[in-house]
């Protein structure tokens, strides 16, 4: 059930960090801060910044795995 949670934050994540990608690069624009205008951008670009983006994020949720385990024993023992 933690992978269900993991998985979708990691969608979530890489859909956010496209759209912070799309405004860096000026693809995206926001006019009067209520309607967004997008240039045209190619999917396939879009897809392939999602999947670097989830990769790196689930290569560092594995490399401090450990990390976050102690966190959980600290926070269990003390309730």
């Amino acid at each position: 059930m933690p992978y269900i949670y993991l998985s979708m934050v990691v969608i979530v994540f890489s859909m956010l960090s496209v759209v912070v990608i799309m405004l860096l690069t000026g693809s995206l624009h926001v006019i009067n801060s209520r309607y967004f205008h997008f240039e045209y951008i190619n999917i396939v670009t879009i897809t392939i910044a999602a999947v670097i983006v989830a990769t790196a994020l689930l290569f560092f949720l594995k490399k401090f795995k450990k990390i976050f385990r102690f966190i959980e024993e600290q926070v269990m023992r003390r309730t």
